[in-house]
């Protein structure tokens, strides 16, 4: 990933975020609540000139819990770009993520994610490379009629593991990071018992990474800067409190050089499937 296409990234999502935060006057509001046997949940809307509730505080929508489980399958690209040194490996993806969301559409949580790549190759004939990430987040929902979003800042810790299996060395990179991600979904099909809807996610990331070696060469221990992109595309069908998922899922990290450690770029892409429950 470079400069110029993050900072672009960084400069659309700005501009979404900031577009859709501007929206004068908008109140929260419940406007319809469908039971379903042996579960409850409601269906919101985010419109102007909506009376606040008694009292003076703003209408208010009930409270959301979601653990959302994930399986991405697809491909891990591992470049050292100045050594000139890529490959290609089959990769796999597992996550689990657990949100609360208060009745005033603020909350929080947690995701934590591993990919696994091995036999990369080209170049790194062999080799291993291991991504595991754990990330906290605060989480504000947007609600429009058909359309929500999901806002969240959040902070991390992201290890990059890559095993050089020829030499029996490993190096790793620990990346404490900041990240802003974005949610959309637009609502196509909404009834009693089944919703369908189509999203996107958008996360920009940057970071510090401390690099540790065990190749028996003084002055491999050293720090630098990442950047870390994810991004996705799909749709969800949600039966009761039950909701599956299909989409194309990417996720990279880019850590920068430094006197005595080539560039990474390690990029997984792939398709995901997702399982969640919310109540």
């Amino acid at each position: 990933m470079n400069t110029a296409c993050f900072q672009l990234l960084v400069g659309a999502l700005v501009l979404v975020v900031g577009s859709l935060s501007a929206q004068d006057g908008a109140l929260l509001s419940l406007y319809d609540t469908s039971t379903l046997p042996g579960a409850n949940f409601s269906v919101y809307s985010l419109q102007k000139d909506t009376a606040p509730a008694a009292g003076g505080e703003e209408a208010r929508t009930d409270p959301r819990v979601e653990v959302r489980l994930e399986l991405g399958i697809g491909m891990t690209e591992q470049d050292f770009v100045e050594n000139n040194a890529d490959g290609e490996a089959d990769a796999i993806l597992i996550g689990i993520q657990f949100e609360a969301v208060s009745d005033r559409n603020l909350g929080g949580g947690v995701r934590i994610e591993t990919i696994r790549s091995q036999d990369f190759d080209g170049v790194l004939d062999a080799d291993d490379a291991d991504n595991v990430e754990v990330f906290g987040f605060f989480t504000y929902r947007i609600k429009r009629d058909r359309f929500r979003m999901a806002l969240r800042p959040g902070i991390g810790f992201h290890l990059h593991t890559y095993d050089d299996n020829l030499s029996g060395f490993s190096t790793d990179y620990s990346t404490l990071f900041f990240r802003l991600e974005a949610e959309p979904e637009l609502v196509l099909v909404e009834g009693r018992k089944v919703t369908w809807t189509v999203y996107g996610n958008l996360a920009l990331g940057v970071g510090m990474t401390a690099i540790d070696s065990d190749i028996p060469v003084s002055n491999l221990d050293d720090e630098t800067s990442s950047e870390l992109l994810g991004f996705g595309l799909g749709t969800r069908v949600q039966v009761g409190p039950i909701a599956l998922g299909l989409g194309y899922v990417g996720r990279s990290i880019e850590i920068d050089n430094t006197d005595d450690f080539t560039t990474v770029e390690n990029d997984f892409s792939g398709v995901e499937f997702t399982v969640a429950v919310d109540w």
